[in-house]
């Protein structure tokens, strides 16, 4: 199962869970409505000190969680804050999916190895 399908399987398509608006004046006006809690979330993202993936997945779940409010386009909206640590939310949003596959894929090994047992 391919990345993107185990993440959408878990947590729905994040990027399709709602319809956006792709236009520049929307972004505009989203990122004026949104201002502090884009800049708080940018602050906590750039100084986020993540040891460990259990920190990584609830971390990037409250980030989607808050950036859900943005009705137009979240990387035309984001675009606005010049600060915006746009790939390092990029890395923990696929570091995250990475290892809920991983995790899947675990799972999914240990139940085939106690199949194996049972045939044998």
């Amino acid at each position: 199962m391919a990345m993107s399908n185990v993440w959408t399987k878990q947590h729905g398509d994040v990027g399709k869970s709602k319809t956006c608006v792709v236009e520049p004046q929307a972004a505009k006006t989203d990122a004026e409505k949104h201002a502090r809690l884009l800049t708080k979330l940018s602050a906590q993202i750039s100084s986020a000190k993540l040891r460990s993936m259990e920190e990584v997945i609830p971390f990037v779940q409250d980030a989607q969680q808050q950036l859900s409010v943005l009705r137009a386009d979240e990387g035309l909206t984001v675009s606005q804050f010049e600060a915006w640590p746009k790939q390092r939310l990029d890395v923990l949003r696929e570091a995250a999916g990475q290892y809920r596959e991983l995790s899947y894929l675990q799972v999914k090994y240990q139940k085939w190895m106690l199949q194996q047992v049972w045939v044998l």
